[in-house]
Protein backbone atom coordinates (compact mmCIF):
# COMPACT_ATOMS: atom_id res chain seq x y z
CA UNK A 1 0.00 0.00 0.00
CA UNK A 2 1.60 3.36 -0.70
CA UNK A 3 1.46 6.16 0.71
CA UNK A 4 -1.94 8.07 -1.11
CA UNK A 5 -3.39 4.52 0.01
CA UNK A 6 -2.58 5.18 3.43
CA UNK A 7 -3.94 8.44 3.78
CA UNK A 8 -7.03 7.49 1.84
CA UNK A 9 -7.93 5.27 5.10
CA UNK A 10 -7.46 8.19 7.41
CA UNK A 11 -11.10 9.58 8.81
CA UNK A 12 -9.68 13.58 8.66
CA UNK A 13 -8.62 16.16 6.75
CA UNK A 14 -4.64 17.18 6.67
CA UNK A 15 -4.18 20.38 5.85
CA UNK A 16 -0.65 22.05 5.83
CA UNK A 17 0.18 25.82 6.27
CA UNK A 18 2.55 28.45 6.11
CA UNK A 19 2.51 31.24 9.16
CA UNK A 20 0.99 33.37 6.31
CA UNK A 21 -1.82 31.01 5.95
CA UNK A 22 -0.88 29.60 2.75
CA UNK A 23 -1.76 25.91 2.32
CA UNK A 24 1.40 23.85 1.06
CA UNK A 25 -0.35 20.48 1.01
CA UNK A 26 -3.45 18.77 1.75
CA UNK A 27 -5.23 15.63 1.68
CA UNK A 28 -8.77 14.89 2.22
CA UNK A 29 -11.47 11.76 1.74
CA UNK A 30 -14.26 13.90 2.19
CA UNK A 31 -15.27 18.03 1.69
CA UNK A 32 -14.21 20.60 3.64
CA UNK A 33 -17.21 23.37 4.15
CA UNK A 34 -19.34 21.35 1.97
CA UNK A 35 -16.81 21.69 -1.61
CA UNK A 36 -14.26 19.84 -2.68
CA UNK A 37 -10.42 20.73 -1.87
CA UNK A 38 -9.04 22.97 -4.72
CA UNK A 39 -6.79 20.64 -6.98
CA UNK A 40 -3.74 22.96 -6.26
CA UNK A 41 -1.95 24.81 -3.42
CA UNK A 42 -0.41 27.86 -2.95
CA UNK A 43 -4.23 29.46 -2.21
CA UNK A 44 -5.24 31.06 0.98
CA UNK A 45 -6.99 29.72 4.11
CA UNK A 46 -9.52 32.05 3.31
CA UNK A 47 -10.31 30.27 0.04
CA UNK A 48 -11.36 27.09 1.97
CA UNK A 49 -13.17 29.07 5.17
CA UNK A 50 -14.76 31.98 6.47
CA UNK A 51 -13.27 34.67 7.87
CA UNK A 52 -13.91 33.71 11.49
CA UNK A 53 -12.93 30.56 11.26
CA UNK A 54 -9.48 31.45 9.03
CA UNK A 55 -8.84 33.89 11.58
CA UNK A 56 -8.71 31.14 14.39
CA UNK A 57 -6.33 28.96 12.21
CA UNK A 58 -4.21 31.69 11.95
CA UNK A 59 -4.14 32.59 15.64
CA UNK A 60 -3.48 29.08 16.69
CA UNK A 61 -0.27 29.23 14.64
CA UNK A 62 0.48 32.29 16.17
CA UNK A 63 0.27 30.09 19.89
CA UNK A 64 1.93 26.97 18.08
CA UNK A 65 5.23 29.24 17.20
CA UNK A 66 6.01 29.63 21.09
CA UNK A 67 3.97 26.23 22.63
CA UNK A 68 5.75 23.08 23.56
CA UNK A 69 2.85 20.94 22.47
CA UNK A 70 0.08 20.78 20.00
CA UNK A 71 -2.94 22.70 19.99
CA UNK A 72 -6.30 22.20 19.70
CA UNK A 73 -9.55 23.86 18.76
CA UNK A 74 -13.38 23.30 17.63
CA UNK A 75 -15.58 24.83 15.48
CA UNK A 76 -18.86 24.49 13.71
CA UNK A 77 -20.13 25.14 9.85
CA UNK A 78 -23.53 26.19 8.87
CA UNK A 79 -24.33 23.93 5.43
CA UNK A 80 -27.60 23.72 4.43
CA UNK A 81 -29.77 24.34 7.46
CA UNK A 82 -27.67 22.03 9.39
CA UNK A 83 -24.84 22.76 11.83
CA UNK A 84 -21.25 20.21 11.36
CA UNK A 85 -19.23 20.22 13.95
CA UNK A 86 -15.22 19.95 13.61
CA UNK A 87 -12.37 19.32 15.64
CA UNK A 88 -8.25 20.99 14.66
CA UNK A 89 -5.45 19.73 16.00
CA UNK A 90 -2.58 21.88 15.41
CA UNK A 91 1.13 21.21 15.63
CA UNK A 92 4.85 22.65 14.49
CA UNK A 93 6.31 20.84 11.71
CA UNK A 94 9.43 22.67 10.80
CA UNK A 95 8.54 26.18 9.88
CA UNK A 96 5.13 24.66 9.08
CA UNK A 97 2.44 24.03 10.46
CA UNK A 98 0.20 20.55 10.11
CA UNK A 99 -3.55 20.52 11.11
CA UNK A 100 -5.28 17.37 11.40
CA UNK A 101 -9.46 18.03 11.11
CA UNK A 102 -11.62 15.54 12.31
CA UNK A 103 -15.63 15.88 11.97
CA UNK A 104 -16.69 15.57 15.68
CA UNK A 105 -20.25 13.81 16.37
CA UNK A 106 -23.41 15.84 17.77
CA UNK A 107 -23.29 13.37 20.21
CA UNK A 108 -19.65 14.75 21.69
CA UNK A 109 -19.96 18.40 21.00
CA UNK A 110 -23.62 18.08 23.04
CA UNK A 111 -21.66 16.16 25.84
CA UNK A 112 -18.70 19.05 25.92
CA UNK A 113 -21.45 21.94 26.04
CA UNK A 114 -23.16 19.24 28.93
CA UNK A 115 -19.91 19.54 31.28
CA UNK A 116 -19.51 22.97 30.43
CA UNK A 117 -23.27 23.95 31.92
CA UNK A 118 -22.05 21.80 35.00
CA UNK A 119 -19.69 24.12 35.52
CA UNK A 120 -21.06 26.95 35.46
CA UNK A 121 -23.90 25.01 38.26
CA UNK A 122 -20.53 24.58 40.43
CA UNK A 123 -19.76 28.39 39.72
CA UNK A 124 -23.13 28.93 40.70
CA UNK A 125 -23.32 27.20 43.27
CA UNK A 126 -20.11 28.64 44.75
CA UNK A 127 -21.33 32.09 44.50
CA UNK A 128 -24.58 31.16 46.19
CA UNK A 129 -22.22 30.29 49.46
CA UNK A 130 -20.67 33.27 49.17
CA UNK A 131 -23.49 35.45 48.87
CA UNK A 132 -24.85 33.89 52.10
CA UNK A 133 -22.04 34.63 53.61
CA UNK A 134 -21.91 38.22 52.56
CA UNK A 135 -25.80 39.11 53.71
CA UNK A 136 -25.06 37.41 57.03
CA UNK A 137 -21.79 40.25 57.02
CA UNK A 138 -23.72 42.62 56.01
CA UNK A 139 -26.52 42.56 58.34
CA UNK A 140 -23.79 42.92 61.15
CA UNK A 141 -22.51 46.21 59.47
CA UNK A 142 -25.93 47.68 57.88
CA UNK A 143 -27.07 47.92 61.81
CA UNK A 144 -23.29 49.16 62.74
CA UNK A 145 -23.91 52.17 59.87
CA UNK A 146 -27.60 52.36 60.99
CA UNK A 147 -26.46 53.60 64.29
CA UNK A 148 -23.70 55.84 63.14
CA UNK A 149 -25.87 57.60 60.58
CA UNK A 150 -28.78 57.73 63.00
CA UNK A 151 -26.99 59.13 65.55
CA UNK A 152 -25.40 61.94 63.98
CA UNK A 153 -28.24 62.71 62.23
CA UNK A 154 -29.88 63.48 65.99
CA UNK A 155 -26.13 65.41 66.90
CA UNK A 156 -26.31 67.56 63.76
CA UNK A 157 -29.96 68.50 64.72
CA UNK A 158 -28.61 69.56 68.26
CA UNK A 159 -25.77 71.74 66.87
CA UNK A 160 -27.48 73.21 63.90
CA UNK A 161 -29.91 74.86 66.46
CA UNK A 162 -26.98 76.07 68.09
CA UNK A 163 -25.41 77.66 65.60
CA UNK A 164 -22.57 75.59 65.87
CA UNK A 165 -21.01 75.50 62.61
CA UNK A 166 -18.21 73.81 62.06
CA UNK A 167 -19.47 70.98 64.00
CA UNK A 168 -21.88 71.31 61.19
CA UNK A 169 -19.24 70.92 58.69
CA UNK A 170 -17.20 67.62 60.99
CA UNK A 171 -21.09 66.55 61.63
CA UNK A 172 -22.00 66.35 58.08
CA UNK A 173 -18.36 64.40 56.87
CA UNK A 174 -19.26 62.05 59.07
CA UNK A 175 -22.79 61.31 57.57
CA UNK A 176 -21.28 61.13 53.67
CA UNK A 177 -18.88 58.66 54.88
CA UNK A 178 -21.10 56.41 56.19
CA UNK A 179 -23.71 56.37 53.30
CA UNK A 180 -20.33 55.74 50.77
CA UNK A 181 -20.22 52.79 53.39
CA UNK A 182 -23.94 52.08 52.96
CA UNK A 183 -23.95 52.14 49.45
CA UNK A 184 -20.50 50.11 49.05
CA UNK A 185 -22.59 47.39 50.96
CA UNK A 186 -25.37 47.85 48.80
CA UNK A 187 -22.80 47.41 45.47
CA UNK A 188 -21.28 43.98 47.14
CA UNK A 189 -24.46 42.56 48.01
CA UNK A 190 -25.80 42.97 43.82
CA UNK A 191 -22.85 40.83 43.01
CA UNK A 192 -23.69 38.27 45.38
CA UNK A 193 -27.00 38.07 45.81
CA UNK A 194 -28.55 34.67 45.29
CA UNK A 195 -32.68 35.86 44.37
CA UNK A 196 -33.53 38.50 42.35
CA UNK A 197 -34.95 41.79 43.60
CA UNK A 198 -38.18 43.15 43.07
CA UNK A 199 -39.13 45.33 40.20
CA UNK A 200 -39.26 48.98 40.61
CA UNK A 201 -39.40 52.17 38.37
CA UNK A 202 -36.13 53.60 38.07
CA UNK A 203 -33.76 56.05 35.82
CA UNK A 204 -31.30 53.72 34.87
CA UNK A 205 -28.59 56.52 34.83
CA UNK A 206 -27.26 56.78 38.40
CA UNK A 207 -27.06 53.38 38.43
CA UNK A 208 -25.13 52.62 35.28
CA UNK A 209 -22.92 55.29 36.18
CA UNK A 210 -22.23 53.26 40.01
CA UNK A 211 -21.91 50.14 37.68
CA UNK A 212 -19.16 52.21 35.38
CA UNK A 213 -16.88 52.45 38.67
CA UNK A 214 -16.93 48.58 39.10
CA UNK A 215 -16.19 47.97 35.03
CA UNK A 216 -13.30 50.22 35.06
CA UNK A 217 -11.33 48.84 38.06
CA UNK A 218 -11.65 45.44 35.06
CA UNK A 219 -10.38 47.04 32.06
CA UNK A 220 -6.92 46.83 30.70
CA UNK A 221 -4.89 50.30 30.17
CA UNK A 222 -5.52 49.87 26.45
CA UNK A 223 -9.16 49.95 26.54
CA UNK A 224 -11.47 53.28 27.65
CA UNK A 225 -15.11 53.70 28.98
CA UNK A 226 -17.07 56.50 28.16
CA UNK A 227 -20.96 56.88 29.39
CA UNK A 228 -22.92 59.34 27.74
CA UNK A 229 -26.47 60.26 29.11
CA UNK A 230 -29.48 62.32 28.14
CA UNK A 231 -31.30 64.75 30.70
CA UNK A 232 -34.78 63.66 31.20
CA UNK A 233 -34.95 60.48 30.75
CA UNK A 234 -37.95 57.93 31.34
CA UNK A 235 -37.56 55.51 33.95
CA UNK A 236 -37.62 52.04 33.20
CA UNK A 237 -39.66 48.90 35.46
CA UNK A 238 -37.29 46.44 36.01
CA UNK A 239 -35.26 44.86 39.21
CA UNK A 240 -31.72 46.77 39.27
CA UNK A 241 -29.69 43.29 39.79
CA UNK A 242 -30.72 42.19 36.34
CA UNK A 243 -30.19 45.50 34.83
CA UNK A 244 -26.49 45.31 36.17
CA UNK A 245 -26.69 42.10 34.90
CA UNK A 246 -27.61 42.62 31.55
CA UNK A 247 -25.18 45.50 31.01
CA UNK A 248 -22.02 43.51 32.30
CA UNK A 249 -22.96 40.80 29.92
CA UNK A 250 -22.64 42.96 26.84
CA UNK A 251 -19.77 44.61 28.20
CA UNK A 252 -17.98 41.35 29.04
CA UNK A 253 -18.50 40.59 25.28
CA UNK A 254 -17.20 43.86 24.16
CA UNK A 255 -14.23 43.34 26.27
CA UNK A 256 -13.14 39.97 24.85
CA UNK A 257 -13.59 41.46 21.43
CA UNK A 258 -11.15 44.54 22.29
CA UNK A 259 -8.69 41.98 24.35
CA UNK A 260 -5.69 42.82 21.69
CA UNK A 261 -6.17 46.22 20.75
CA UNK A 262 -6.68 49.99 21.73
CA UNK A 263 -10.14 51.20 21.29
CA UNK A 264 -13.32 52.38 23.70
CA UNK A 265 -16.55 50.93 24.94
CA UNK A 266 -19.13 53.53 24.95
CA UNK A 267 -22.43 53.13 26.86
CA UNK A 268 -25.36 55.51 25.98
CA UNK A 269 -28.63 56.47 27.44
CA UNK A 270 -31.09 58.12 25.59
CA UNK A 271 -35.19 58.19 25.25
CA UNK A 272 -35.83 56.52 22.01
CA UNK A 273 -38.85 55.96 19.41
CA UNK A 274 -38.18 52.75 16.97
CA UNK A 275 -40.43 52.13 14.02
CA UNK A 276 -41.00 48.71 12.72
CA UNK A 277 -37.88 47.38 13.78
CA UNK A 278 -36.54 43.80 13.55
CA UNK A 279 -35.61 42.77 17.39
CA UNK A 280 -32.10 40.62 16.24
CA UNK A 281 -32.98 38.04 19.40
CA UNK A 282 -36.71 37.31 18.77
CA UNK A 283 -37.04 38.26 15.14
CA UNK A 284 -40.64 39.98 15.54
CA UNK A 285 -41.17 43.72 14.46
CA UNK A 286 -41.60 46.24 16.85
CA UNK A 287 -42.26 49.84 17.46
CA UNK A 288 -42.88 52.34 19.89
CA UNK A 289 -41.27 54.82 22.68
CA UNK A 290 -38.28 53.38 24.72
CA UNK A 291 -35.75 54.06 26.95
CA UNK A 292 -32.53 52.40 25.37
CA UNK A 293 -29.26 51.38 26.39
CA UNK A 294 -26.78 51.58 23.65
CA UNK A 295 -23.37 49.68 24.78
CA UNK A 296 -20.65 50.41 21.83
CA UNK A 297 -17.17 49.01 20.86
CA UNK A 298 -14.23 49.02 18.42
CA UNK A 299 -13.79 44.86 18.34
CA UNK A 300 -13.54 42.92 15.95
CA UNK A 301 -17.10 42.87 15.36
CA UNK A 302 -19.29 39.67 13.92
CA UNK A 303 -19.87 38.42 10.82
CA UNK A 304 -23.38 38.94 9.24
CA UNK A 305 -23.55 35.28 8.71
CA UNK A 306 -23.14 34.99 12.79
CA UNK A 307 -25.49 37.59 13.87
CA UNK A 308 -28.57 35.04 13.77
CA UNK A 309 -26.97 32.83 16.00
CA UNK A 310 -25.33 34.73 18.76
CA UNK A 311 -28.34 34.12 21.57
CA UNK A 312 -28.19 30.88 20.60
CA UNK A 313 -27.85 28.69 23.99
CA UNK A 314 -23.50 27.39 24.00
CA UNK A 315 -22.94 29.47 20.83
CA UNK A 316 -19.50 31.72 20.87
CA UNK A 317 -17.35 32.71 18.44
CA UNK A 318 -14.20 32.87 20.87
CA UNK A 319 -11.27 31.13 20.48
CA UNK A 320 -11.11 30.82 24.75
CA UNK A 321 -13.32 27.48 24.85
CA UNK A 322 -13.82 28.32 28.38
CA UNK A 323 -16.69 30.76 27.25
CA UNK A 324 -20.25 28.91 27.94
CA UNK A 325 -22.13 30.77 25.74
CA UNK A 326 -24.99 31.52 27.40
CA UNK A 327 -24.35 35.39 28.28
CA UNK A 328 -26.18 37.26 25.47
CA UNK A 329 -28.89 34.12 26.29
CA UNK A 330 -29.72 36.05 29.56
CA UNK A 331 -29.43 39.17 28.18
CA UNK A 332 -32.58 37.82 26.11
CA UNK A 333 -34.52 36.41 28.49
CA UNK A 334 -34.37 39.27 31.07
CA UNK A 335 -35.04 41.63 28.01
CA UNK A 336 -38.22 40.10 26.51
CA UNK A 337 -39.13 39.25 30.78
CA UNK A 338 -39.65 42.95 30.25
CA UNK A 339 -40.89 43.68 27.37
CA UNK A 340 -38.43 44.93 25.97
CA UNK A 341 -36.40 44.37 22.58
CA UNK A 342 -32.21 44.36 21.22
CA UNK A 343 -30.75 45.34 18.20
CA UNK A 344 -27.67 44.64 17.13
CA UNK A 345 -25.59 46.16 15.09
CA UNK A 346 -21.92 45.20 13.75
CA UNK A 347 -18.93 45.75 11.35
CA UNK A 348 -16.22 43.17 10.94
CA UNK A 349 -13.40 44.37 12.27
CA UNK A 350 -14.73 47.95 13.30
CA UNK A 351 -16.67 46.56 16.33
CA UNK A 352 -20.45 46.08 17.60
CA UNK A 353 -23.00 48.01 18.76
CA UNK A 354 -26.17 46.50 21.19
CA UNK A 355 -29.12 48.73 21.45
CA UNK A 356 -31.32 47.62 24.90
CA UNK A 357 -34.71 48.94 24.74
CA UNK A 358 -36.98 48.81 27.69
CA UNK A 359 -40.66 50.04 27.60
CA UNK A 360 -40.91 53.35 29.63
CA UNK A 361 -42.38 52.56 33.30
CA UNK A 362 -45.67 54.53 33.75
CA UNK A 363 -45.93 57.52 35.91
CA UNK A 364 -46.65 56.57 39.16
CA UNK A 365 -49.62 58.59 41.34
CA UNK A 366 -48.71 61.83 43.21
CA UNK A 367 -48.41 61.91 46.68
CA UNK A 368 -49.36 64.15 49.17
CA UNK A 369 -46.96 67.01 50.41
CA UNK A 370 -44.38 65.24 52.76
CA UNK A 371 -44.56 68.31 55.11
CA UNK A 372 -48.61 68.16 55.38
CA UNK A 373 -47.89 64.56 56.13
CA UNK A 374 -45.43 65.02 58.94
CA UNK A 375 -47.64 67.34 60.36
CA UNK A 376 -50.55 65.41 60.38
CA UNK A 377 -49.01 62.34 61.63
CA UNK A 378 -46.98 64.41 65.13
CA UNK A 379 -47.68 63.27 68.15
CA UNK A 380 -48.65 59.40 67.07
CA UNK A 381 -47.56 56.90 69.17
CA UNK A 382 -44.99 54.34 67.59
CA UNK A 383 -44.68 50.98 68.79
CA UNK A 384 -40.92 49.60 68.07
CA UNK A 385 -39.57 45.81 68.01
CA UNK A 386 -36.43 45.65 67.38
CA UNK A 387 -33.38 43.05 69.08
CA UNK A 388 -30.61 44.89 68.24
CA UNK A 389 -30.48 47.49 71.62
CA UNK A 390 -28.32 50.70 70.00
CA UNK A 391 -30.97 50.81 66.79
CA UNK A 392 -34.34 50.15 69.10
CA UNK A 393 -32.57 53.10 71.10
CA UNK A 394 -31.57 54.98 68.13
CA UNK A 395 -35.27 54.76 66.62
CA UNK A 396 -36.99 55.64 69.89
CA UNK A 397 -34.81 58.68 70.78
CA UNK A 398 -34.87 60.09 66.75
CA UNK A 399 -39.24 59.76 67.14
CA UNK A 400 -39.25 61.30 70.39
CA UNK A 401 -37.05 64.18 69.27
CA UNK A 402 -39.55 64.80 66.34
CA UNK A 403 -42.72 64.88 68.49
CA UNK A 404 -43.61 61.03 68.41
CA UNK A 405 -44.18 59.01 71.59
CA UNK A 406 -42.40 55.33 71.24
CA UNK A 407 -42.84 52.29 73.27
CA UNK A 408 -39.62 49.27 72.79
CA UNK A 409 -39.25 46.20 72.63
CA UNK A 410 -36.75 43.74 71.71
CA UNK A 411 -38.55 40.55 72.23
CA UNK A 412 -41.50 40.13 69.94
CA UNK A 413 -44.07 38.15 72.49
CA UNK A 414 -43.58 40.90 74.78
CA UNK A 415 -44.69 43.37 72.28
CA UNK A 416 -47.16 41.40 71.56
CA UNK A 417 -48.74 40.65 74.55
CA UNK A 418 -48.88 44.48 74.94
CA UNK A 419 -50.75 45.06 72.00
CA UNK A 420 -53.24 42.77 73.36
CA UNK A 421 -53.67 44.31 76.49
CA UNK A 422 -54.14 47.67 74.52
CA UNK A 423 -54.70 47.61 70.55
CA UNK A 424 -56.01 50.92 70.35
CA UNK A 425 -52.49 52.51 71.85
CA UNK A 426 -50.49 52.40 69.18
CA UNK A 427 -50.76 54.45 65.42
CA UNK A 428 -47.83 52.03 63.88
CA UNK A 429 -45.90 49.34 64.05
CA UNK A 430 -41.90 49.49 63.35
CA UNK A 431 -40.57 45.79 63.45
CA UNK A 432 -37.19 44.06 62.29
CA UNK A 433 -38.16 41.00 59.86
CA UNK A 434 -35.08 39.37 61.59
CA UNK A 435 -36.20 38.89 65.08
CA UNK A 436 -35.26 36.00 67.05
CA UNK A 437 -38.27 34.40 68.58
CA UNK A 438 -40.94 35.76 65.63
CA UNK A 439 -40.17 37.17 62.65
CA UNK A 440 -41.17 40.20 61.57
CA UNK A 441 -44.14 38.93 59.08
CA UNK A 442 -45.15 36.23 61.84
CA UNK A 443 -45.56 39.04 63.99
CA UNK A 444 -47.75 41.12 61.77
CA UNK A 445 -49.95 38.41 61.12
CA UNK A 446 -50.70 38.10 64.60
CA UNK A 447 -51.34 42.09 65.11
CA UNK A 448 -53.22 42.33 61.74
CA UNK A 449 -55.84 39.77 63.84
CA UNK A 450 -56.11 41.66 66.83
CA UNK A 451 -56.44 44.97 64.59
CA UNK A 452 -56.93 44.33 60.93
CA UNK A 453 -55.79 47.81 59.70
CA UNK A 454 -53.18 49.18 61.61
CA UNK A 455 -49.99 50.14 59.85
CA UNK A 456 -46.67 48.01 59.86
CA UNK A 457 -43.73 48.88 58.52
CA UNK A 458 -41.98 46.24 58.25
CA UNK A 459 -37.86 46.61 58.19
CA UNK A 460 -35.75 44.46 55.90
CA UNK A 461 -32.15 43.32 56.20
CA UNK A 462 -29.48 43.18 52.72
CA UNK A 463 -31.99 44.21 50.29
CA UNK A 464 -34.24 40.66 50.62
CA UNK A 465 -36.35 39.94 47.78
CA UNK A 466 -39.82 40.25 49.95
CA UNK A 467 -42.05 42.20 47.11
CA UNK A 468 -44.76 44.64 47.84
CA UNK A 469 -47.49 42.59 46.18
CA UNK A 470 -46.88 39.84 49.03
CA UNK A 471 -46.76 42.24 51.51
CA UNK A 472 -49.95 44.02 50.76
CA UNK A 473 -51.82 40.38 50.60
CA UNK A 474 -50.75 40.12 53.96
CA UNK A 475 -51.72 43.74 55.00
CA UNK A 476 -48.30 45.18 55.71
CA UNK A 477 -48.22 48.28 53.96
CA UNK A 478 -44.85 49.64 54.05
CA UNK A 479 -41.29 48.29 54.27
CA UNK A 480 -37.82 50.32 54.82
CA UNK A 481 -34.25 48.44 53.77
CA UNK A 482 -31.36 49.06 56.21
CA UNK A 483 -29.79 51.04 56.86
CA UNK A 484 -32.34 54.00 56.07
CA UNK A 485 -31.58 57.66 57.40
CA UNK A 486 -34.03 59.23 59.87
CA UNK A 487 -35.91 61.33 56.94
CA UNK A 488 -37.16 57.69 55.23
CA UNK A 489 -38.37 56.34 58.70
CA UNK A 490 -40.25 59.43 59.41
CA UNK A 491 -41.82 59.70 56.43
CA UNK A 492 -43.02 55.85 55.93
CA UNK A 493 -44.26 56.57 59.17
CA UNK A 494 -46.57 59.51 58.11
CA UNK A 495 -47.55 58.55 55.04
CA UNK A 496 -49.00 55.09 56.09
CA UNK A 497 -50.55 56.97 59.66
CA UNK A 498 -51.94 59.39 57.09
CA UNK A 499 -53.64 56.67 54.94
CA UNK A 500 -54.79 55.27 57.82
CA UNK A 501 -56.55 58.28 59.05
CA UNK A 502 -58.07 59.19 55.57
CA UNK A 503 -59.69 55.40 54.92
CA UNK A 504 -60.36 55.55 58.98
CA UNK A 505 -58.71 52.37 60.10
Amino acid sequence: MNSDEILDTIPAHLLLLDDKGSVHEFHTTDRINGHPMPQNCGININTLFSHTISRRYLHTIKKLKIADSPISFDYAINQNGQQHHFRAHGSQQDSNYLFIIQTTSEDSHAKEETEKLYEQIRKAQKMEALGRLSSGIAHDFNNILASILGYADLTLDIVSSQGQQELVRYINEVINEGEKARDLITQMLVFARTSPNEDIALNPAPLVKELAKVIRTSLPNNIKLIINTEADLQKILIAPSQLQQVILNICNNSLESMAEKHGQITISLCNASCFDAKCSACHQHFDGDFVEISIADDGEGIDPDKLDQIFNAFYTSRDNTEQSGMGLVTVDEILHEHQGHILVESIVNYGTTTRLLFPAAKNPQQIKSEQTDKQLCSRASILIIEDEETIANLQSELLQSRGFSTATYSDAYEALSRLKATPGKFDCIVIDQLMPSLSGIEFSKLALQLRPKIPIILCLANRQPVDQHTLDLLGIRGQLQKPFTSEQLIEEICKLVQTEKEIGG
